[in-house]
């Protein structure tokens, strides 16, 4: 595969596809981080040779090449993503492409604007969220790796938790509470 020449391919209602039909729309990027909310209608890609955030709402309505709603951290390096089922809570695992040893996680609303972002200890490329968006998690090879943030709303209180994976045994434990609306 050329990941330099790489294409995003997103088919419609594709449950009820058969055979081998041309995708519904197609964006030209290299993305190695691809999420959907759960009736498919937003989705959320981040990649490292196409630096950035980027989300489509709509999708399922979307045809031919399209372009995204938004873009954000244009020049960071993207990990891994996840969004809620609802589509409006986006999660992102990232290193800056020019300080490679900054690390973090970057919480956007469906809108684009970023709820929150918490520096983490080493590179995490691993990420997963609840479908509600009030839990989510970051993970890395290392074994003080695992941040657990559970986000109350209206407001976002984000708790993160270190834990040593190997049994079980919690090193450390930090918590970090900012206000942010749920939109």
């Amino acid at each position: 595969m050329d990941t330099l020449n790489s294409t995003l391919h997103y088919w419609a209602n594709a449950t009820n596809l058969t055979g081998d039909p041309n995708a519904t729309w197609t964006y030209n990027g290299s993305f190695n981080a691809v999420d959907m909310n759960a009736n498919g209608s937003v989705v959320v890609a981040g990649g490292v040779l196409t630096p950035g955030l980027f989300l489509w709402t709509n999708a399922t309505q979307l045809e031919g090449v399209v372009s995204p709603d938004w873009a954000r951290l244009n020049s960071t390096q993207v990990l891994d993503v996840a969004i809620d089922s609802g589509g409006s809570f986006i999660l992102a695992s990232t290193i800056d492409s020019v300080n490679t040893t900054d690390f973090k996680a970057c919480f956007f609303y469906a809108d684009g604007s970023e709820a929150d972002e918490f520096n983490l200890l080493q590179r995490s490329p691993f990420v997963s969220m609840s479908s509600s968006g009030n839990v989510s998690a970051v993970a890395g090879p290392g074994f003080d790796s695992l941040y657990v943030f559970i986000l109350e709303f209206p407001s976002v209180t984000a708790v993160t938790v270190y834990m040593l994976v190997a049994a079980a045994l919690i090193i450390g434990y930090h918590a970090r509470s900012r206000e942010c609306p749920r939109q």
